[in-house]
């Protein structure tokens, strides 16, 4: 019996260690409540960063940033991993840099991760491409003293501030090639571009925007209610569905 005491009490005490040591390991809280504010657009190797605020969590090797209001991730990027001399009582994360590098530096624990970039710009050509407004738009416009963008112009806009988040989708598209339709392509734009909050509308509008000009864009429907669907990614100057139908198909439904 006594022996069997022995046991539990080791089992006991082991458990509130463990559950500390796990706090301060790589998936750790500490972790989780450190920011960073990138002050340039930063390559790390294949993935371009945009300059905004991030929050950083530690997943393996990795460094994880992520949106700090809604913890959506933006990045995840490889890291060096050392041992410190002594543990440091709380996390730090800090951005370093000297000339054209940028170290992204975290310590936890007894730990330092380091991701190592190269300042960037962000891909040319954010540029938007509305379809031609209908006749009636255009009577509506010269009939009320200008007072109001078409909705298209609208929705162009309000797109101008998502498009920063789709900044390593596109990276990908150059360097991997990506064509319309591709599953790599439309698995990194579509679930971000689904979330999008667009100017409520009178009617439904299908846009079509251009990611770089002349390679790649996207399509999207945005609802009466600006919710955005109905995604797709293309290769290209045009979206496919611009395009004019071939000889043969013209007539048909």
């Amino acid at each position: 019996m006594a022996r069997i005491w022995l046991i539990l009490g080791a089992i006991a005490c082991a458990l509130p260690f463990h559950a500390y040591a796990q706090r301060r390991g790589e998936t750790g809280t500490l972790a989780e409540e450190l920011r960073v504010e990138l002050p340039t657009t930063t390559r790390f190797g294949e993935i371009t960063v945009p300059a905004r605020p991030y929050r950083v969590q530690i997943s393996g090797d990795n460094l994880v940033l992520a949106n700090p209001d809604t913890m959506e991730v933006q990045a995840t990027l490889h890291a060096v991993v050392a041992g410190l001399p002594a543990a440091v009582p709380a996390g730090k994360a800090e951005v370093q840099t000297k000339g054209n590098e940028v170290l992204l530096v975290v310590l936890v624990g007894d730990k330092s991760y380091t991701a190592k970039g190269q300042k960037a710009a962000l891909p040319k050509a954010v540029e938007a491409e509305a379809p031609e407004p209908t006749k009636t738009e255009r009577e509506a416009v010269a009939t009320s003293d200008l007072e109001a963008k078409t909705p298209a112009a609208k929705v162009a806009q309000a797109v101008q501030r998502y498009l920063p988040g789709l900044a390593a989708c596109i990276d990908g598209a150059q360097k991997g090639k990506w064509i319309t339709d591709d599953p790599r392509f439309s698995n990194c734009v579509c679930p971000v571009a689904l979330k999008w909050q667009m100017p409520h509308l009178d009617a439904p509008l299908r846009m079509h925007q251009k990611l770089v000009k002349g390679k790649f864009g996207m399509s999207f429907t945005v609802g009466n209610d600006g919710k955005v669907s109905q995604c797709r990614v293309w290769a290209g100057a045009r979206a496919p569905e611009m395009e004019p139908k071939p000889a043969a198909a013209q007539g048909r439904p």
